[in-house]
């Protein structure tokens, strides 16, 4: 996993190994940082997003001049980079939902049925460890992959609701006065559903398509 600037330092490189078919120098590498508002006051600075990208199997490279080379150019093209939003608590609304991006989840396209729109965020708490999307658990430590553009809502969709601007992954119900509820399911009997007022602080950013586990919940 990339963080933002990483990524960004990756997809610079990448792009000028794309255009120039052969690998950048240093000094290139420098400018292109500088034009696309990244900090590279010396040489110095590329070399150690360099050596962060090779420690993290993105490059490999040898002490000679021009000698980057990406690893599996063709794999990487068939993932798609989705940016890590936070966190979001399965349990009661408590950790603010503000949109800065923590890092990347490299994910194959053939995972996803939408690739627009997208974004994940990991989950926190056990009020969700009972529902399932695609025949797979939302459990602390996981990420859910939100589709915001997703607009029409039913009875049992899980969304991404934010609450007094706070996030909390639930289950969205609606009442024939109009309420909304967004209930828990979970093995925890301690989760208690939570009732919104349409006069209140509220919204939905978006519906929850996927589930990506993490490596200790499988």
């Amino acid at each position: 996993m990339l963080t933002s600037k990483q990524q960004k330092a990756f997809d610079i490189i990448q792009n000028l190994i794309k255009d120039k078919q052969s690998s950048p120098s240093l000094s290139e590498l420098q400018t292109a940082f500088l034009e696309k508002g990244m900090k590279a006051k010396s040489k110095r600075s590329i070399v150690q997003y360099l050596n962060v990208l090779e420690e993290k199997g993105y490059l490999i490279r040898s002490s000679e001049e021009r000698s980057i080379r990406l690893i599996d150019h063709q794999k990487i093209s068939d993932l798609i980079n989705i940016p890590i939003l936070g966190l979001a608590n399965a349990g009661h609304p408590l950790v603010f939902a503000e949109e800065n991006i923590s890092g990347f989840l490299k994910i194959s396209k053939k995972i996803l049925k939408n690739l627009q729109n997208i974004f994940a965020l990991e989950i926190k708490g056990d009020s969700m460890n009972k529902a399932q999307i695609e025949q797979k658990h939302l459990e602390d430590g996981d990420y859910v992959v939100i589709d915001k553009s997703a607009t029409n809502f039913i009875n049992n969709d899980i969304i991404l609701a934010i609450v007094d601007g706070c996030a909390t992954i639930k289950k969205i119900k609606k009442t024939l006065l109009g309420e909304v509820v967004l209930c828990p399911d979970s093995y925890n009997p301690v989760h208690q559903p939570i009732y919104i007022h349409a006069s209140e602080s509220f919204f939905i950013n978006g519906k929850v398509v996927n589930v990506l586990k993490n490596p200790k919940n499988i």
